[in-house]
């Protein structure tokens, strides 16, 4: 058996974890009295078409997030927990997430979890205050530092490695102390995705290594929407491998304000889910309501080209180069990796210390988790909004407002314009190019 368990934790460590979740799962299940592990085993079947009951309506009318307070009340059973680690709390705090994008944009950013300011720490406001008449040249010094980092590394960029030279020598010592600054600013920021979860210690140390002078490269794409945070909880993981593009860049300072909103929404929506995976782990019994499963693995055919890219890359750390190696190195692999897709839609996913699990949920509170970022506008506020939208139809829709307001517009219009409008003459000329649809 330890045999086996060594072989586990070479080849398949994830493998090895989910056997040791199994056991422990089995010993809780011996550990339960005879009546609990015998209804266990009982299947109760419901009614297809069962009448409402009231906490579904209370989900419909009041509160979409219903079914996991509920869930969380059986779970806790009568003791207080900290609003930090209740699922419930942080999923009605999670509608808020922009305020928190915002404050560490203009205020001061702040850690994750207790949300105390980072002593010494700037806002992304403050830090660009010293260079707001400038901004152009700065874009182009934090743009031009990263192409000679990633020329360094054979990436390519778009930029010329003359140009970037050009512009650092010009610029270095007018904007050295802001970028270092705006450098710890994106730092917190990746900090943050550390903190809940989704990026390792260790990838985070990577990456620190490999991108001192690091702003990001987004790619102007043509006809592509933007890229968004995923729905509900299907969080995904915000980092992304360079690959290089000859494409034009999007602005470098939007795309940090970007990411700041991208990485703490994210942190939120995966705060909610560890927080119900850590309360199914503080007490026996509960794994109704969460269940690990296995992720799906995927089968990946990895190409001769990409085997001897990889091996050059490594040719200098290993001391020998990717000629060397015998032919049988470079023939086609198929390998098996964990897939990204969520089977189900009562699965969520979650992620800790920068590996994502799967659990299987009750279908109520997988419905929750899927809609969790939605603004909350219920049955009973869309009900209430429709006597303000008949009021708003009766004072614009009566025939002295319809007469009324065209000609007080054409004043205004005529004392504000810039552009010489004429009364009455322009309004006519107006209706004609709404006919025709002409510029």
């Amino acid at each position: 058996f330890r045999f086996f368990e060594g072989q586990l934790d070479l080849k398949a460590p994830e493998v090895k974890e989910i056997f040791l979740e199994a056991r422990e799962k089995y010993r809780q299940f011996m550990d339960q009295p005879p009546l609990w592990r015998i209804l266990s085993q009982i299947s109760i079947g419901k009614k297809d078409k069962a009448p409402r009951s009231f906490d579904e309506l209370y989900t419909m009318a009041i509160d979409d997030l219903h079914p996991l307070e509920l869930a969380v009340k059986e779970m806790v059973q009568g003791r207080q927990i900290p609003a930090s680690k209740d699922p419930y709390k942080l999923a009605r705090l999670l509608r808020g997430w922009h305020g928190k994008a915002e404050a560490f944009l203009k205020n001061n950013p702040f850690s994750f979890g207790d949300y105390k300011d980072i002593p010494g720490a700037k806002s992304l406001k403050k830090i660009l205050e010293p260079v707001r008449d400038n901004l152009d040249e700065f874009r182009a010094y934090i743009v031009a530092k990263r192409a000679l980092e990633l020329a360094d590394r054979k990436i390519e960029t778009g930029i010329y490695r003359s140009d970037a030279e050009a512009i650092v020598n010009m610029y270095e010592g007018k904007f050295r102390e802001v970028h270092r600054e705006l450098l710890e600013y994106q730092d917190l920021t990746l900090k943050y995705l550390v903190d809940a979860g989704l990026l390792s210690p260790e990838a985070y140390a990577k990456m620190k290594i490999w991108n001192r002078d690091y702003v990001p490269f987004y790619r102007v794409m043509e006809n592509t929407k933007g890229q968004g945070t995923g729905i509900g909880l299907e969080g995904r993981q915000p980092v992304k491998k360079i690959r290089g593009s000859w494409r034009d860049i999007v602005d470098p300072l939007e795309s940090v304000i970007k990411n700041t909103f991208l990485y703490i929404n994210l942190a939120e929506k995966n705060a909610v889910g560890r927080a119900l995976v850590d309360l199914e782990r503080s007490g026996d019994g509960l794994g109704k309501f969460v269940e690990k499963i296995p992720t799906p693995m995927q089968k990946t055919t990895v190409t001769p080209e990409e085997i001897s890219r990889y091996m050059e890359n490594l040719s200098e750390n290993l001391g020998f180069g990717a000629k060397e190696l015998p032919a049988e190195a470079f023939e086609a692999l198929e390998i098996f990796r964990p897939s990204a897709f969520v089977p189900k839609d009562n699965v969520i996913q979650v992620w800790e210390n920068g590996k994502r699990s799967l659990y299987q949920v009750d279908p109520e509170i997988g419905r929750v988790f899927k809609a969790l970022d939605r603004e909350n506008v219920n049955f009973l506020v869309k009900l209430l909004s429709i006597p303000a939208q008949w009021l708003r139809a009766g004072a614009t829709l009566t025939p002295e407002f319809i007469g009324r307001n065209p000609i007080r517009d054409q004043w205004s219009a005529f004392c504000y314009s810039k552009y010489g409008f004429v009364p009455g003459f322009d309004l006519v000329r107006g209706i004609f190019s709404m006919v025709k649809k002409d510029q």
